[in-house]
């Protein structure tokens, strides 16, 4: 069991380094692109409300406890998830509360395929690939706190929570193994930056998700008998035009 968690947290943490990564080679490039000298939608900050649009790429993974029965059973050697990477296609309704806060409430449609594999004790029988592809409703609520503007340029950072609904997916007879609700419920945290143009706003975030909700129904199969909880982990990076 240490040696599957220690693979899940050393894939988590690669794809945490990538994101950040791509932040800050947008944040530089956008640097040579324009200058401070002039200062780009000079009162846009002032206005009570905005609106926009984003698309986002996520990273998304379970978060998987093994049950007492994983330890005394001789089926499976292993059961861990498997991250996989996903889109997500919103909206932006942003509420100036005060200089530096802004409420934002930020729907979305998102597709998930979140993997769990299983391999055998039997070599000779190999591994079973659970994929539960879903399309969900994420409605995230969060609180924007806003560095001072620098010229064009504004660094931010964002804290909340995320209810979500499934609305969709693909139904096969590998997922009559597990059963899964169709909600979920995460808190929220990331940071971006603002970058002004002179007909609209670009802000690229990166921002972390820690689902709340366990997400597994027990039922009388040996694929669900060895976990206890299941919860979700993503990483996205969200590119928002407003």
């Amino acid at each position: 069991m240490a040696t599957i968690n220690s693979r899940d947290k050393f894939n988590l943490y690669w794809a945490k380094k990538i994101n950040v990564i791509i932040v800050l080679c947008l944040c530089v490039c956008s640097g040579f692109s324009q200058t401070t000298e002039h200062r780009n939608l000079p009162n846009y900050d002032n206005k009570f409300l905005h609106y926009g649009f984003s698309v986002g790429a996520n990273y998304s993974v379970f978060r998987l406890k093994h049950s007492d029965a994983f330890l005394t059973q001789d089926s499976f050697s292993s059961v861990r998830s498997i991250g996989t990477y996903s889109f997500s296609l919103g909206f932006i309704l942003n509420m100036r509360l005060a200089e530096f806060f802004d409420l934002r409430l930020l729907p979305a449609v998102s597709f998930y395929n979140r993997k769990i594999k299983y391999n055998y004790s039997d070599p000779e029988v190999g591994e079973l690939l659970l994929g539960f592809e879903s399309s969900f409703i994420e409605l995230p609520l969060v609180l924007k706190y806003k560095a001072q503007r620098r010229g064009n340029y504004r660094m931010y950072m964002i804290g909340g929570v995320k209810p979500g609904f499934a609305v969709g997916g693909n139904k096969d007879s590998k997922e009559e193994r597990l059963s899964l609700p169709t909600r979920d419920f995460a808190i929220e945290a990331g940071f971006g930056l603002d970058i002004y143009y002179e007909l609209f706003k670009f802000s690229p975030e990166l921002r972390f998700s820690l689902g709340l909700v366990n997400l597994h129904d027990k039922i009388q199969t040996p694929e669900s008998q060895v976990m206890e909880r299941l919860s979700t982990y993503t990483v996205s990076l969200y590119f928002f035009f407003e």
